[in-house]
């Protein structure tokens, strides 16, 4: 699987992504048609939310603290995990160059991960002795099967780059949901 980059054809495959496609192309005719300056951040799958438990990595660790049986979809599909500082921090790199017309910039890791080796990691990391049970969540219609970034632009043009793995964050999310 080649990385997706910024200039990689984009193919929504659900109402939310045709809707950020369509604002994409809205932002990129005022550029055209008025010289109005863009910026574009793509964030790739973002995790460590504190207040949001439903998405996978925030969920899993979750149950597993909670010692609860971990029901999930598709152990299959692999993704590029991005942690919320990491995102944050590419806005910021992005704001620090507002006003002048930069493009579109990926904030991803370069690396995915099959969601059943993100689950194996939080097992592993947390001590969860449960078993998975899989399937559990009906499958998404259309859900893409691997999406993996190539942030290099934003390296090159905002000085910005992933700061953590995946490793490193899911261990700081369980150090601070069992801190008293």
């Amino acid at each position: 699987v080649i990385p997706q980059r910024e200039d990689t054809l984009q193919k929504p495959h659900s109402p939310y992504a045709c809707a950020k496609v369509a604002s994409e192309k809205y932002l990129l005719h005022l550029h055209e048609a008025y010289g109005f300056p863009v910026t574009i951040l793509r964030p790739f799958n973002t995790y460590g939310r504190t207040d949001n438990r439903h998405f996978l990595v925030e969920k899993a660790v979750t149950q597993a603290l909670l010692n609860e049986t971990m029901r999930l979809g598709d152990p299959t599909p692999m993704r590029d995990l991005l942690y919320v500082d990491d995102h944050v921090e590419g806005y910021l790199a992005a704001i620090r160059r507002i006003g002048t017309n930069l493009g579109i910039f990926n904030l991803c890791t370069g690396q995915s991960y099959s969601v059943s080796a993100v689950i194996d990691m939080i097992k592993e990391l947390t001590g969860y002795q449960r078993q998975v049970q899989w399937h559990t969540i009906p499958p998404r219609p259309l859900d893409i099967q691997h999406l993996q970034g190539d942030y290099s632009w934003a390296s090159n043009r905002l000085g910005w780059k992933p700061k953590y793995t995946l490793e490193q964050t899911i261990q700081k999310m369980y150090a601070k949901r069992t801190s008293p």
